[in-house]
């Protein structure tokens, strides 16, 4: 059974990004109504609908991606709760739609959820990539020719390797097959299977 909720888990990156999409075209509709005052009620609705039927649909996809195991339990508590959160504040979008009384507050309400998932998505972000994925590149960096025996090996060169080509997929987020590579001791200390690294014994190095 937990194979067949893990095979379906990783559907949920897929459906994420459909009640993304739509619930921003709605919001744009919604300005378009709003300010040139065209009406676009049957696409609103729909687009409301749509997204939180795939919004309810991708927060369960997640859950079950998230009984891997691989992931840190804190910054996947918050971005499922928030998860949760959007999805539950797209249902009151549409019932606030729906009902002429509560019109005023619609699109206050629709800022709100837009303001949620951009922080879920950023959360989810942070799972994927690590927390530092929107960190803004360093251009122009001078590159320094310096000798061998002049530099920390680890720290100058493999370290910056790692940073840039595997610590996003192993870190204390994303613990895929329980190796973190952030750090030193971490390396040492293996994964799942056991020790990668074996000081003086490449042979039996991973």
């Amino acid at each position: 059974m937990f194979e067949i909720l893990d095979y379906l888990g990783k559907f949920h990156p897929v459906i994420i990004h459909l009640p993304i999409g739509a619930l921003y075209l709605t919001f744009c509709l919604v300005l378009l109504e709003k300010f040139f005052k065209n009406s676009y009620t049957i696409p609103i609705r729909f687009g409301l609908l749509f997204s939180f039927v795939f919004a309810v649909l991708a927060c369960l996809l997640g859950y079950f991606h998230s009984l891997g195991g691989e992931y840190s339990e804190d910054i996947l508590d918050k971005h499922m709760w928030l998860g949760i959160s959007t999805a539950f504040s797209i249902a009151v979008l549409l019932w606030a739609y729906k009902n002429s009384n509560y019109q005023k507050y619609f699109v206050p309400l629709f800022v709100f959820a837009i303001i949620l998932l951009s922080i879920t998505g950023y959360y989810g972000g942070s799972i994927t990539y690590g927390k530092d994925y929107l960190k803004i590149p360093e251009f122009n960096e001078e590159v320094k020719i310096v000798k061998l025996d002049s530099i920390n090996l680890y720290t100058q060169v493999i370290h910056p390797i790692l940073d840039s080509k595997c610590v996003k997929c192993h870190n204390q987020n994303k613990l895929k097959g329980g190796l973190i590579l952030d750090s030193k001791n971490s390396i040492l200390k293996g994964g799942e299977s056991g020790e990668i690294l074996i000081a003086f014994k490449p042979a039996s190095s991973h």
